[in-house]
């Protein structure tokens, strides 16, 4: 009879050792994530209220307010979509703040022209954009930091945003 106490004592421990580990790793899986961007970033990333698909391009803007500068660089912002509501974003938002997400050790390329669209995040008076870079899968925080290399999440990305990408008619 007492064998059977230690069997469910070795049980009951080893499920709690899991738990904490279990635990511990959803707690560390963002802690890069959040030292790159700033916990009030990612914050606003994973929950701000209202969140906007900005289609860019290279091209030459007459009206100031209608561009975005990444790095230095001008590009036009060809048309802003409200995409707060759209089906499955709670996926998308989740893959910006989790560390597996980037490729922290690859170099992004120098000077990255021709961002292909941007999505800006805002509630209230605070807001985060994000450019992104098709060729390099590059993402640029506005006004913080330098380009992360995303991996293979960077094609799901551009999947789930594909209709948003093709040419309006």
């Amino acid at each position: 009879m007492i064998q059977g106490k230690y069997v469910i004592f070795m049980i009951f421990g080893t499920a709690l050792a899991m738990a904490v580990f279990a635990w511990q790793f959803r707690i560390s899986e963002g802690d890069d994530v959040l030292d790159y961007w700033g916990i009030e970033s990612a914050n606003l990333l994973r929950h701000a209220n209202r969140v906007e698909f900005l289609r860019l391009d290279s091209a030459e803007a007459a009206d100031p307010d209608s561009t975005l500068t990444i790095n230095g660089t001008q590009q036009r912002i060809v048309s802003v979509e409200d995409i707060s509501s759209r089906k499955g974003l709670i996926h998308a938002r989740h893959m910006f703040i989790v560390d597996h997400t980037y490729l922290w050790e690859e170099s992004p390329p120098d000077n990255i022209q021709n961002w292909l669209f941007a999505m800006r995040f805002s509630d209230g008076d605070k807001q985060v954009t994000l450019a992104f870079h098709s060729q390099s899968h590059a993402v640029q925080m506005l006004n913080n930091n330098k380009p992360l290399i995303m991996g293979p999440m960077f094609d799901n990305l551009l999947y789930y945003l594909t209709p948003l990408l093709a040419p309006k008619e």
